[in-house]
């Protein structure tokens, strides 16, 4: 992530308690900003002295890797995270050209969040996996792997010539055989995955997934991979962007770190750590509402808004580990999906205080210096309120 990924430093046993390294401070780029003002506000962020920006893709919306792409090329030193691409979306190795592409163009400036992707969204579209875990774990390893230029997949056996054999290519040339699964058919080729682990071979190239399964993202890999000038002599930080306990344990094992969806206070990052167990470096992105003024009331008033979702079941992991769980879960059970507005009003001051990044700048602070203490590596800040310059501006207020 550009630091340690781990903010607690282990200090010798002679030099005292452990050191905490400085924290990264980011800015998320709001999904709905206008267009027109899209790279002002990447510009303005870097100005303003922003270790980070992130961008993300939620159905609808704007494309992670577009935005990525935009924003690096209009900055300088702003490191750009992505957080997060829906790993069933995408075909792995198409995937692994597009981020391998960025981390050319810019080296060491970007880091790269995959996950789940929301059920509902990925449902909607088709591309919820009959097995999440494992689609998402096969991804990533594959990723990581191309992303070092590996070649994936068992190599295609000698079939003869392809029909463009004329043309020079080789018929079992690894990563480009017209009509092949290693072309055509990387998501289309059928998996048997209701046995997953066990030697079960893909249905042949090109064939169909079973009705409401989408195939696994290795299915039909013969042996491709990255080109040697395509490869990056800095490959980007992989980090998962999810919230169960088998999924952030799955980080700790496969991933350079984990993103924590907002809200993200120090209760929650010390049990996601737990949970993730890393055996080595890990880093941890935390997203949090953020709001920042010179009166405490105004700021958690700005922030208040932005939690209208965490009441929701998909939000439970982000509050079970706090003292107030109990009562937040039975605030929430007063309200109707339809009235997220009214659950967030009801919200008591020192609550909002809690599950978001709100208050006078030293307040704020204050709240950075738990996180870091947490194990924290990097906060993400996400601008709230209907003047998102003026909110960028105020959110710098608490950067050195």
């Amino acid at each position: 992530m550009g630091r340690p990924a781990s903010l607690v430093k282990p200090a010798p046993d002679d030099e005292g308690p452990p050191v905490t390294a400085p924290l990264r401070v980011g800015v998320m780029l709001p999904r709905d900003l206008h267009h027109t003002r899209v790279l002002e506000f990447a510009r303005r962020a870097e100005e303003l002295g922003f270790d980070e920006l992130w961008v993300v893709e939620d159905l609808g919306f704007r494309g992670g890797m577009a935005q990525a792409a935009a924003v690096l090329a209009v900055t300088t030193r702003i490191r750009v995270g992505i957080g997060i691409l829906p790993a069933a979306a995408r075909n792995v190795a198409f995937e692994a050209m597009e981020i391998a592409t960025l981390a050319q163009l810019f080296p060491g400036r970007l880091d790269v969040g995959i996950g789940h992707g929301m059920p509902a969204w990925m449902r909607s579209v088709g591309a919820w996996p009959t097995r999440p875990l494992r689609y998402l774990s096969d991804h990533t390893t594959a990723l990581r792997s191309l992303l070092r230029g590996t070649r994936v997949g068992s190599p295609p056996p000698p079939t003869g010539e392809a029909p463009d054999a004329a043309a020079g290519r080789p018929a079992n040339a690894p990563a480009a055989v017209v009509g092949s699964a290693a072309t055509t058919g990387l998501d289309a080729a059928a998996v048997h995955q209701a046995n997953p682990g066990t030697g079960a071979s893909p249905a042949r190239p090109g064939g169909t997934a079973s009705p409401g399964q989408r195939p696994g993202p290795v299915a039909g890999l013969q042996g491709v991979g990255l080109e040697p000038s395509s490869v990056p002599e800095v490959v980007p930080p992989v980090l998962l962007g999810v919230r169960g306990p088998k999924s952030l344990a799955l980080s700790g094992r496969v991933a350079d770190g984990t993103v924590l969806a907002e809200p993200t206070t120090p209760e929650y990052a010390r049990a996601a750590l737990e949970a993730i167990s890393a055996s080595g470096p890990h880093a941890l992105v935390a997203y949090n509402v953020a709001a920042v003024a010179d009166d405490t009331a105004a700021a958690l008033e700005l922030a208040r808004p932005g939690l209208e979702y965490v009441g929701d079941s998909g939000w439970a992991p982000h509050i079970a580990p706090l003292d107030f769980a109990a009562d937040f879960a039975a605030l929430r059970a007063r309200f109707s999906d339809d009235d997220r507005a009214g659950f967030a009003a009801a919200l008591p001051d020192e609550w909002v205080a809690r599950l978001a990044l709100a208050g006078t700048p030293a307040e704020v602070r204050a709240r950075h210096t738990e996180l870091a203490e947490a194990g924290v590596t990097s906060s993400v800040l996400i601008p709230v309120g209907t003047d998102t310059f003026a909110a960028l501006e105020s959110l710098s207020l608490i950067l050195p």
